[in-house]
Formats: structure tokens, sequence, C-alpha cells
């Protein structure tokens, strides 16, 4: 009947909803008796999934299409080989479904085993396309910039995790291209899936989350129920003391957030040195196509949201510098963003990881 893209963030503030043509009339003619303004912004959805579906390049891979799962594995397996001086790949752990999670580790020198870490995740939330997208592009743009003075290999290495919810992502491409969740079944429920970012463990389920299993946000039947969680958990926690900067990346609505997520009153200790940083970025951000992100905690910039990887990271992990982001747009395009612009949303989003990254050297040492 109908979905909610974005919820509003309170009184004054829009929501983005997609209804079913069935539903349409009734939605509006409710909406429109209890004063609300009204403004279509995609009209039928169908016709932008098949072209995101079926124009992409038919020879090589493009950094300008969405892509497969099966291309997206494809392309680690070769960039790796392609640039092993600089490339590796580890397994993360496995989805409910039995795939592969896996990063691809991106560093100047592999025999230190102290170099800090930047470790970035996309495809949390399967529907949102342009972020692994934008990490496949990261990744590039950080081999292509190798060997270059100033290049920020010289001061991290960079974990990317292109696609993190792989059952989920896999499905948006077979079956429904708007699937959220995680794809574990759900006991005496007909409803599938979890959402993975209300379900890790810390603070879970004290607000923002539903214990409904139907929901969008339903929280899991316990922290770290799905697998893909624990294995991150675990995976992250094995290299927590390398690990600078901890971050996932969501689409849409064009946030740079960080802690917290589960209170919109509590302000995690390092909220300045955090709200100072994330500012950083977010005027990198713009000074590259004067796009506008905002940047603050959570729960505050969009809403409460418990059991989120950002309060995992920054209060069970202890990694200051834990963030989660929202990529393009605002809205006009939501989860559809067209192919044309991933590659600006890339670009744009390395000025912020880069003025983030500078921020660290000039404040944390690196």
């Amino acid at each position: 009947m109908y979905d909610f893209w974005s919820e509003s963030r309170g009184v004054g503030y829009s929501a983005d909803i997609m209804v079913s043509e069935d539903y349409r009339g009734i939605l509006v003619s409710k909406l429109e008796e209890r004063g609300f303004n009204i403004e279509t912004m995609i009209d039928d959805i169908q016709p932008l999934i098949d072209g995101q579906m079926n124009t992409r390049a038919q020879s090589g891979f493009s950094y300008d299409d969405y892509h497969t799962l099966d291309e997206i594995r494809q392309w680690m397996l070769d960039f790796t080989a392609e640039n092993s001086d600089l490339v590796q790949m580890e397994q993360v752990g496995t989805t409910y479904e039995g795939r592969d999670i896996q990063k691809i580790k991106i560093s100047s020198d592999f025999s230190d085993t102290t170099r800090p870490i930047f470790f970035m995740i996309g495809g949390t939330h399967s529907r949102e396309w342009v972020t692994p997208a934008t990490m496949m592009a990261v990744a590039k743009r950080l081999v292509d910039e190798s060997g270059t003075e100033g290049n920020l290999l010289e001061l991290m290495d960079f974990h990317i995790v292109p696609v993190f919810n792989q059952d989920g992502y896999h499905f948006t491409w077979t079956d429904d291209r708007m699937w959220r969740k995680t794809r574990s079944p759900n006991d005496a429920s007909p409803c599938v899936g979890t959402d993975p970012n209300r379900n890790w463990d810390c603070q879970w389920g004290t607000g923002g989350s539903s214990n409904f299993e139907c929901s969008a946000t339903y929280m899991g039947s316990k922290p770290a129920s799905e697998i893909e969680i624990k294995n991150m958990q675990d995976h992250v926690s094995a290299i927590r003391d390398r690990v600078k900067v901890f971050m996932d990346v969501h689409a849409y609505s064009q946030y740079w957030m960080y802690p917290y997520g589960h209170s919109d009153v509590l302000l995690p200790a390092d909220d300045d040195e955090l709200r100072e940083a994330s500012k950083a970025a977010v005027d990198a951000v713009f000074d590259v196509h004067g796009k506008v992100y905002e940047n603050g905690p959570i729960a505050t910039v969009i809403y409460v949201a418990s059991g989120s990887s950002a309060d995992w990271g920054y209060d069970v992990a202890g990694i200051k510098h834990s963030y989660a982001l929202e990529l393009r747009d605002t809205g006009e395009w939501g989860f559809l963003l067209p192919p044309s612009q991933i590659s600006d949303t890339a670009e744009e989003f390395f000025a912020g990881c880069k003025a983030l990254t500078h921020y660290l050297r000039d404040h944390s040492g690196l």
C-alpha cells in the first residue's frame, strides 16, 4: 500500500511516501483533509527502476552504472588483482543465505600492522544503491591517487565493505527494488528480515525501532540476532585499536551524523570534537558541487534510532569517530538517484572523507 522512504523529523518537516496507484487517491485525500500540503516527486517509479536495471553498459565495468551483486563481487576480484601492491581482500563474515561478506583493504604498506584504519560500510540498507557504487568509486580514487604528494594512503589504511547486506541487495535486483532489510525469516511471522541498522548490540530496542516483524525498522528478536551484524561486530572488535574512523554510509537526505542515535537528549562526551570534525567534512562536500549536508548527532539531525552501527562503534567498540552518513539527494529522486549522479556523489563524499582524515591528522596526530 505505502512505504515511508523518509520519515518526518517533526512538526514543520516533510515526509517522503511511496504509495501504490490503487491507494494514491485515498492517501492524498486523507492527508489534504488534515491540512497537509502534497507534492508529487515521482509520478511512477517503475520506469526509473526498469531504466536503471536495463541500460547499463554491456561491455566492461562502468563506475557510472549500478551493478548486480555478482558484478560487484567480480569487480572486487579484478580490482584486487590489478592493484595487488595496494589492495587485498579479506572475509568479514557470512550472510543468512550463505554469501561471503568481504572487504577490500587499501594500504601503502601491508607489512605495517600498526597503521590506523578508516573503516567504511556501504549497502547496509539494500535499496540504497548509490552507496555500493560510491564505495567502489572511492576505492578507485584512493588507488589512482596513490603515490601522489599528500595522498590519503600516506596517513591511513582504508577498509571498505561495498555491500554489507548482500542478501537484501541481491533481492533488490531479483524481486523487490525497494527491499530494505535482511532476508532472514522471523519465527511465527510471514514477514521476512530485520533492519540491519536497528540490530547492533548497543541500546537495542530503546527507541526509534519496531518490535513488529513486518515493520521496515524491525529491530530483530535480540541484539545482533542477524548473522551479518554479529559477524561485523566481531570483525571490527578484533581490529578496533587500529580503527580511527568507523563509518556506515546510507542514502538519502544529505547528512553527516555522529552519535547518539538512541537519545535526542544525551550527547557523546566528544560532541565538540565530532561536531567540529563533521563540520569540516560537510564544508569540503559543499565546496565540490555546492551540495549542503547537515551535520550533528543522529537523533537531533534526523530521528531517534536505537541499535545503530554508529552508537555501537562509539560506545562499545570505543571508536571516537563513528559516523552515519546519508548521501544524495534530498528527495527529488530518493532511492532511485540517477546513475548520472554517482560520480558527483562519490567525488563530494571523497572530499568529505579527505577533510575528515586531515582533521584527524591535525588534531589526533595521525
